[in-house]
């Protein structure tokens, strides 16, 4: 399973995020919007210079972690320029989440946040984890 989280609100997607991982040891956090301090300085280049790049980049990195067991809870503020790469590279595991206002229909599920307590959207995540995997 490979989730994506994305939404302008760091308290939300965060606080998401943490909770979905806390309590289950297969499960980790990626926050790819922070991906580019991990690599190597010399590859940084070419991380700015090519989106597809950047994401073939981080895609290599979360395959990884998959191959050792890890379900990957990937978090990003504004994925909309990466969500149909993503989607593309990763395949039928991949869920991807908006969490705000409406957006277009490029995100598997959009979650209000405005009203939603983090239970509550926990709650809406771990139902499309479940019916994704069955």
């Amino acid at each position: 399973m490979i989730i994506l989280l994305s939404g302008l609100s760091d308290v939300a997607r965060v606080a998401l995020a943490e909770k979905l991982t806390e309590n289950d040891e297969s499960r980790r956090h990626f926050p790819l919007d922070q991906f580019e301090q991990m690599i190597p300085e010399e590859s940084r280049g070419l991380f700015a210079l090519d989106e597809e790049i950047a994401v073939g980049m981080m895609v290599s990195t979360i395959l990884e972690m998959r191959k050792e067991g890890y379900d990957m809870v990937l978090s990003h503020p504004d994925a909309h320029d990466i969500v149909e790469l993503l989607r593309q590279e990763l395949g039928e595991e991949f869920i991807s989440v908006h969490l705000g206002e409406e957006e277009e229909d490029i995100y598997d599920v959009v979650i209000e946040t405005g009203d939603a307590s983090v239970n509550e959207m926990m709650e809406v995540v771990e139902n499309l984890i479940s019916q994704k995997q069955s």
